[in-house]
Formats: C-alpha cells, structure tokens, sequence
C-alpha cells in the first residue's frame, strides 16, 4: 500500500495486567464438582482455533492530524479493488471538528465529504449514516459514507480539523470496506496462551463462494487465493502499549507447515501476560487492481505458569463415596483455574478392555497437584475397576479463558491400600447402586445453606428475578417492566467472566440475602449467569420456577467486534478496558467447557435490524464491515447461540443491541420482558 502504515485499533489504552479487580475465590465447598457421562466427551473438547477466525473484506487505517502552520491535516491513500460499493466510516470523538475530502482516481481534485455529495446530480455516493459503533458501554461516534459503483484503484484522503486536537495521537480511524468476496481469513496457532510462550496466526486470502454454505460453521465456503500478496505482517500491541511488526510468511519454515500453499504464519514470544492486539495485514494485486485487508485479534496471555505432570494418584473419601485424582503440577498459579479431565478404568468384566467412565471438572486451587475428584457411583455405572487413566485432561485460567497446559493421557497410579478396598467396595455396593445419575453425582454434594428445608422453601417462595446489564454498561432495564426484581448495578465496569459471576452472587446472596433467585441477563450479562450456575453453588440452584436464566443479545460463542473494538471506548477516554472473555478465542474455550446440564437452564433471545427491503438500514452501518450478517449491531446471531443446549427463543427484528442504533435497544421491547417476566423463575 501507498502513503501509510496500518496499525491497531485497539493499542493506547490496554490494561498491563488481564484481571482488573481480584474477586476472592469461594472456598472449595462452595464450587461444584462436576461430572458427566462419556456420551459428553465430544461436547466438552476445546474445538480448533478455526471456530474462532475472524475473516473481512476491510481494513483499518489510523490517522493522527499533524500540525503545520497553524493547519491540522493528514493525507493518505487507499487502494479500492471493487467496482460494486465501498464504505467509508470514520470514528473519532473529535468528528464535528473534523472535515473529510476525498479523491476517486478518476479525479482531477479532491471533493468535501459532506451531504452535498450525496444529493443531485453530482452525486457520487449512496447514503450516509450516523451511529455508535462499539460494544455497550465502549463506544465512539460513526459516521459512514457508502458509494455505489465506485472507480477502482488508489483513491486520496485527506482529513484537516477546524482546531487544534490533542498533542497525541490517533485522532481517529478510518474503517474501509470493500465489498467483496475476497477476504482475509486469519486464525490463532493455538489456544495456549501463557508468558514466555509462542503466540501467533495463521492468515490467508480467500475468495467465498457465497451460493454454497458450509454445514460447520454456516458461512460460506471458500477457496484460498494464491500468489496474489505482496505484502504480508502481522502488527502486534503489547499490553504496555509497544508496537512491533512481524513478518508473515508462507515459506515453509519455522512456524509455517507448508512453503507456497496461501497460509502465511507469524508468531512472536509473548513477554510479559495481559492482553494483546494481533492485527494481521495483507496487501497485493487483486485483478489487476491493488487491495489490502486487515482483522485484529484480541489474545489475552496467562501469567499462570502451571504445567500438568506426568504423574497422577488415587485415593478415596472416608465414606468411600468419592474418588480423589491428585495429578501432579509443575510451575505457579496465584489463582485457582479451571481443571478438566476424562476418567478411564479397566473393564470388570474383560480385563483387557478400557472403559470410559465420566468426565470430571472444577475450580480447583493449585498446589503441587491439582485434584479432581468423582462420586464412586460413575465407576459403578460404567462397570469399571482400577487401574484407572486420565485422558484429555487440561487446565485453564478461569479469568481470561485460555488454555494453560494439556495432556493427552497419564495412567494413576494407586495409593498404598487402595487398590483392594475399591474393589471390594465395587463388589458391595453394586446391588445397590441404580442407573440414576444423582445430583451428587453432576455436582458434588450440597452445601448446608443451599439445602432447601421446610422452613427455608417458603423463603425461597418469595425470590427475585435478578435484571443484569453487560460488559461496560449502565442501566439497561427498565424494572417497571418486571415484578419482585432487582437491578444488578454493576456499571461502566470491565470483569472477567468468573468475577461477573461472583459479583451478581455477592448482589443477590450477600447485599439481599436472598436464598432463591432466577436471572435475567443482558449481552455479557447473560454469560456470566451461566458461568454461575456451571461453576458455584448459589441460589439459582433453589430458583423456584420456568426459567432460571434468560438472556437477550448474550455473545455465548463471542462477539467479532471485541476482538477490534473492546479498547476503543478507553483509546478515547470512554468506556472500559479490553475482555478476553468477549473475543471470539476466549468464548470459545470458555463454552467448551461450559456443561451441558448448565445450558439446559437457558432461554436465550435475539434480535437484528429490519432486512424485509434492500434499503433497510443496518442497526450500525460501521458495525456491519466487521460483523457476520445478520447481528444486532453488536452481536452476530450466528455467535449468540447455544450449540449444546439451552432453548433459542427466536430472533425478533428492528431490534438493536443497545441505545444509539438505528432501532430501538433490544432490552427495551416490553412484549418480550412481559414473557420473560412471567416465565422467570425467581
């Protein structure tokens, strides 16, 4: 590309550190200890990094107003490899002191941006619009232009202000789409993401084929486009604000698998933990016409240095009615974090056979082990005696949502004694033992203060429904809307999704003292209801009622724009720091995780802009270059979905996300909070 450098939307203002505020841990009784059947096993793998790749047909240009002679004013270029429509969108907060002129190459000068060149006969453009572009409470004024059948090759940008801006830069960002079926498609080498570790994308051109979709990610299908790129790199933003270009290569070496196959891979050491920026850039000669494409990835590193061992023990309760697998650990972790396992065992009835037995999982804190541990009654079930093996186990920050360390397989060892008393426990208390898979079992035993007796079920009777609002938000709700509810208010706030979580449980159970509630969660809001429900024992677990989790616009499987946008508010003195948990990357490993018993609980709602006519208006017309269609301006639909469980309760349009679309906020459509308020259990 001619005349700039791309870099970061997302690079002055990053947190150094990943976790904003420390939210004690409960303590280990107060964390469920789940476990499933091996019909689960599927549904619980960390899917490839390809479930969370981001493809585009723009770019991002930066532009920072230089000072000359009392004049404000940046130039560049960009190159236009589309006969069909460009989108032009700016995002400043300083937009009203700024002006905008363009060049077409076609041109003999350049002409002001302004509604004069929309309109009669001179009219080069399509529309104009005006909108927030952002994540709830992390939003900036948009302002697009849209051309139809615009000429293409390098058109001139010129961008002076009528005042004097800040010293510092950038003023603003240009997002330039081109519509096109090529597109940049780029993916995360891997979900281990620790300090000291490589980090790194795979990138490639691809042409789509917009007639055919593909059954595994329901987007179009794709060929990869080769010898086409001239330029290929990778800009990376440290946590601290240091920017560094890598080199892209498809040259066989090193990181890349295959020399001139169209995949271009980078990777650099990350030195120190918080969240990166990971911005891959593709320039060349499409068609006989110049292109450039760009995405960013937000990858937030572990600073935990936890590593599974190669050893593992059993041991059992005094009762005999839990099984304990200590797996041995190497490195540190000032957080508990999220453990994971399969448990195999010999068969009892052809010793020469392995059979699985159930998956096990929970918050665990980390010492020289790690230990998980699992109701005696699954052995039983699956016809299983020792000795037993650990398979697919891995261990997981539980606060930004990437992997730690994995192991594929280690056999347990017994404990002195052990061996013997398992198996004569398996003969005693088989006859007793039925094909009914307990609470105990799924999460581990009750704690006193969650066990509903007589006196305590008529204060459960009398519970509340929970309104919760999202990632950097204010008040949402409207309470008048809802009966014997409370509004969370947690507002303009930034939190990991376990923090969320012990956060709406502190509202409810400490603030309120309430023994029974349900919840009804906006966008984030709705992740880290679930998260509750999975991981700790709260009162949602004695909600009396229909529903015990509702949601509207919650990014279960993430959200595009975080990985691009979720600094922006801060970059510009509004909204909140960068969530990982909000990145298409950190939902994923996030949900895999997440159980299935867990999202049988939730009744998820969606909404998206009005698409009944071609001149319909987008929720955000900015919003539309980054995200898959249909979205809400925020979230796509396609990534707002349960995939193991929970009841999709249908997608209602001219609806947006929030307040400053181009349609109503989708938590004001009082039809809807009049079902979820009567169907809520409380």
């Amino acid at each position: 590309m001619k005349g700039f450098t791309f870099a970061s939307l997302l690079v002055l203002v990053v947190c150094v550190g990943v976790v904003l505020c420390k939210i004690a841990t409960p303590s280990v009784e107060l964390r469920k200890q789940l476990a499933g059947p091996p019909s689960e096993f599927a549904h619980m793998e960390v899917p490839d990094t390809a479930a969370a790749s981001l493809r585009a047909d723009s770019t991002f240009l930066p532009f920072t107003l230089k000072n000359s002679r009392g004049s404000f004013t940046w130039t560049s270029d960009y190159p236009v490899d589309t006969p069909e429509q460009i989108t032009v969108t700016v995002l400043s907060p300083h937009k009203e002191n700024l002006q905008f002129w363009l060049k077409a190459p076609n041109d003999n000068e350049y002409r002001k941006v302004d509604q004069s060149l929309f309109d009669g006969p001179l009219s080069m453009g399509k529309s104009y619009f005006s909108s927030h572009f952002g994540i709830d409470g992390a939003v900036v004024p948009s302002y697009s232009y849209v051309f139809y059948n615009p000429p293409t090759g390098y058109w001139g940008i010129i961008i002076n202000s009528t005042s004097e801006l800040p010293s510092h830069g950038p003023h603003g960002y240009l997002l330039l789409d081109n519509l096109s079926n090529y597109k940049i498609l780029s993916k995360l080498n891997s979900y281990v993401l620790e300090t000291g570790e490589k980090a790194g994308v795979t990138v490639q051109l691809i042409q789509e084929n917009p007639h055919e979709i593909s059954a595994a990610d329901s987007l179009p299908t794709y060929t990869t486009v080769k010898d086409v790129i001239t330029v290929a790199k990778l800009h990376v933003t440290t946590p601290s604000g240091q920017e560094v270009t890598v080199p892209l290569h498809d040259d066989g070496l090193e990181d890349d698998a295959v020399a001139n196959d169209g995949l271009y891979t980078a990777t650099i050491t990350t030195a120190t933990a918080g969240n990166y920026v990971f911005q891959p850039i593709l320039e060349g000669i499409l068609n006989q016409q110049p292109f450039a494409r760009s995405v960013s990835h937000l990858v937030g590193v572990s600073a935990e240095t936890v590593r599974i061992g190669s050893s593992a023990n059993y041991r059992y309760s005094a009762d005999k009615s839990i099984v304990y697998f200590d797996v041995a650990v190497t490195g540190r972790s000032s957080e508990p974090v999220l453990a994971y396992a399969q448990v195999w065992g010999q068969s009892a009835t052809n010793p020469s056979q392995t059979v699985p037995v159930a998956w096990v999982e929970s918050i665990v804190d980390v010492t020289n082990t790690v230990t998980l541990q699992l109701h005696h009654n699954w052995v039983v079930l699956a016809k299983a005696v020792p000795p037993f093996t650990l398979k697919q186990i891995t261990l997981q920050d539980k606060e930004i949502n990437t992997i730690l360390s994995q192991s594929s397989a280690i056999h347990v060892k017994e404990t002195e004694g052990q061996t013997l008393s398992l198996l004569h426990l398996y003969k005693n208390v088989v006859p007793t033992v039925t094909s009914t898979i307990t609470e105990a079992m799924k999460y581990g035993p009750r704690p006193a203060q969650y066990t509903l007796t007589n006196a305590t079920m008529s204060t459960a009777s009398t519970g509340k429904l929970i309104l919760v609002h999202g990632y950097c938000s204010g008040e949402v709700w409207d309470p008048s809307q809802f009966t014997n509810a409370l509004l969370f208010t947690d507002y303009k706030q930034s939190r990991t999704q376990d923090q969320f979580a012990l956060l709406i449980k502190k509202f409810a159970e400490e603030t309120h003292s309430l023994k029974s509630y349900g919840i009804v969660g906006h966008s984030q809001g709705g992740l880290a209801s679930v998260h509750l429900k999975a991981y700790y024992w709260s009162g949602l677990d004695n909600a009396q009622g229909n529903r015990v989790i509702q949601s509207v616009g919650s990014p279960y499987q993430g959200c595009s724009l975080a990985g691009t946008l979720a600094d922006l508010g801060g970059m510009f003195g509004i909204g909140c720091s960068s969530n990982n948990d909000l990145a298409p990357n950190g939902a994923q490993v996030w949900l895999s995780k997440v159980p299935h018993e867990a999202q049988t609980k939730v009744f998820y709602y969606t909404t998206q802009y009005d698409d009944s006519w071609f001149l319909s208006p987008a929720c955000v017309t900015a919003s539309g270059m980054v995200l898959h269609s249909p979205n809400d301006g925020t979230c796509e639909i396609k990534f707002s979905t349960l995939d193991k469980a929970g009841y999709n309760m249908g997608t209602v349009k001219k609806f947006c996300h929030t307040d400053g679309m181009n349609y109503p906020p989708q938590t004001k459509d009082a039809s809807r909070n009049a079902i979820m308020n009567r169907e809520a259990a409380r």
